[in-house]
């Protein structure tokens, strides 16, 4: 998913946050010569601006600056942007004030802050309208479409990136037609219906083909092996993933390789395969550990720990946990969630734009520059190295040190919400006949096997689960997950949540959720953090379902809740 800049009728594909970067030393040397060049093209630029000349190339060269400091520096980005509006509207020019609104929606939304970038997105589609830019009214919505899918609002998602569809065959922008059907079927895939998404990943696949946009062929094809995968078509699943594999062999695309082999490893343990999965997970571990991919390097302890742990190979799956557990990012759950790798075509494409551009300038610059960047780039790479460990040391060690707060705060919370649950276990041991009422109401389960001894076996189960392994950290954790995890039927799981605690899976589950953000709120190693970020960490996946379990719960709003934390811990100090 992808959000566009639009410029002079040209779209500039820009990274998703988040995105996983294959970092090599010789990308590291190529990416040094593309930033070079790009800086080399500013300089020239800052160069023009400080020379008498009229407000329209004044206009230009400052949204040229905002266009190139994009990738190159954010936080210059923002002041030739504004400079740039200040006169565009000096010019009454509503195209370009368009464009520069776009620029900065697409940068608040690369920082995370996408209520102001949507509300750049919004001024900016205002302004097309008004105009009647079909070009620009298509990028519009598809912005405010990959914005809405990206924070999980999938009924504004879905309507948004619908009509830049339509419009996009309007005008027969076959590159636009390709990833608007590719984010339709994300929406529909993160929603469950896998049906609806392949139909939309088959339509982008053959513009693909069509366009020979390999990487995207590529992503694609994952992208549809998830989802055969998980609609348990095992045998198009494979399929799928070894065409994506063969295609990344063969353009390099080594990050991808990496997320298709645990993807595979995955499936064969779900088949059954587990010398097979294991053969894949393990690759996949060790190249995902070469680029410190850490979200991947998670993903294969945890399916190579339940692969030893049916094994019987205890101790080896308890060594593999205790890894996932360091590599997992619990911070990182409100950062969008990663459905696209960067094309090499997306990167030469924007370094062909610019140079296009101003082809004798950028000549210029670099037979000027040739010798000091070759000289650079071998300190480049010795110095890469080093920061690399450095870096790489220091973040091990604030992760463990984040983890040890995290299981504190969530140990205090487990035990509060045990005692709550032991009451209501306590309450049903006391009165049987209430359970015998509750099972005359409730025709759902009247052809149970459960007697009230097993139910409170399971139950007891349920609640030392929820309290030493904490699943509802887990965003996606659904009843089916749960029970496998409980090695229990659904059915029963159910059937205990139900008619033994009087609770629904997901109101269960949300108890701890709420409880685990209050802990949160209360202590002042937060007091920095968003209350959306807090929820994401505690496992809820989207701001409305947080805001609805927590105002059920206490009564209050998030907001209304921690302002009332504030007033009572300020009266405490007075």
């Amino acid at each position: 998913m992808t959000f566009c800049i639009l410029k002079n009728n040209v779209v500039i594909r820009s990274l998703q946050r988040g995105l996983i970067v294959v970092v090599l030393c010789f990308f590291g040397a190529v990416t040094l010569l593309h930033s070079q060049s790009f800086q080399s093209h500013a300089d020239s630029l800052q160069t023009l601006l400080e020379k008498p000349i009229n407000d329209t190339l004044k206009l230009q060269y400052y949204m040229d600056l905002a266009h190139i400091y994009m990738d190159l520096d954010p936080s210059k980005m923002l002041g030739y942007a504004d400079s740039a509006l200040i006169l565009a509207e000096k010019l009454s020019s509503e195209q370009d004030k368009a464009f520069i609104y776009n620029y900065k929606g697409v940068y608040h939304c690369k920082k995370g802050e996408f209520q102001l970038g949507l509300q750049h997105f919004l001024s900016g589609l205002e302004i097309m309208e008004r105009i009647d830019h079909i070009q620009g009214k298509a990028e519009g919505y598809m912005n405010i479409g990959n914005l809405y899918l990206t924070i999980e609002n999938y009924k504004e998602s879905e309507r948004y990136l619908l009509r830049a569809l339509e419009m996009s065959k309007v005008i027969k922008s076959e590159n636009s037609i390709m990833m608007i059907n590719n984010n339709l079927g994300i929406l529909f895939s993160q929603q469950g219906d896998f049906d609806k998404a392949l139909v939309y990943y088959k339509n982008a696949l053959e513009k693909a083909k069509e366009l020979s946009h390999k990487n995207q062929m590529i992503s694609l094809y994952i992208n549809m092996g998830d989802s055969y995968m998980q609609k348990k078509d095992y045998k198009k699943g494979e399929s799928h993933f070894t065409e994506a594999l063969q295609l990344s062999h063969e353009v390099g695309n080594f990050g991808a390789e990496i997320r298709i082999k645990i993807a595979l490893g995955q499936m064969y343990k779900y088949k059954g395969e587990l010398s097979k999965a294991t053969e894949y997970l393990e690759e996949g571990l060790k190249q995902a550990i070469t680029i410190e991919a850490n979200n991947l390097a998670s993903k294969a302890y945890f399916n190579l720990s339940e692969i030893y742990e049916k094994q019987g190979a205890f101790e080896k799956a308890l060594k593999l946990k205790e890894k996932y557990s360091v590599t997992k990012d619990t911070l990182g759950r409100n950062i969008i969630k990663m459905t696209n790798i960067l094309s090499a075509y997306e990167i030469d494409k924007k370094q062909e734009e610019i140079i296009e551009k101003d082809s004798e300038l950028q000549k210029t610059t670099l037979q000027k520059k040739t010798i000091t960047i070759i000289g650079g780039i071998v300190s480049v790479v010795l110095l890469f190295l080093g920061g690399f460990m450095y870096f790489r040391k220091q973040r091990l060690a604030r992760e463990k040190e984040q983890i040890k707060w995290e299981n504190n705060i969530l140990g205090q919370n487990n035990l509060d919400l045990k005692k709550r649950l032991e009451m209501l276990s306590d309450q049903i041991k006391n009165k049987p006949e209430k359970l015998d009422n509750l099972e005359q109401k409730s025709k759902k389960y009247r052809t149970s096997t459960l007697s009230n001894e097993e139910r409170e076996k399971y139950m007891q189960q349920i609640l030392d689960f929820m309290e030493t392994e904490k699943p509802y950290l887990d965003s996606e954790l659904t009843l089916g997950k749960l029970a496998d995890e409980l090695t229990m039927v659904p059915y029963h799981l159910s059937e205990v949540l139900n008619e033994a605690l009087g609770k629904s899976f997901y109101d269960f589950v949300n108890i701890y959720r709420v409880e685990a953000v209050k802990q949160y709120m209360a202590d002042p190693k937060t007091s920095n953090l968003t209350l959306l970020g807090i929820a994401f960490d505690a496992g809820f996946n989207s701001k409305t379902a947080f805001n609805r379990a927590f105002k059920k719960a206490t009564s209050l709003s998030p907001s209304k809740y921690r302002q009332k934390q504030i007033q009572e811990a300020l009266s405490k100090e007075v």
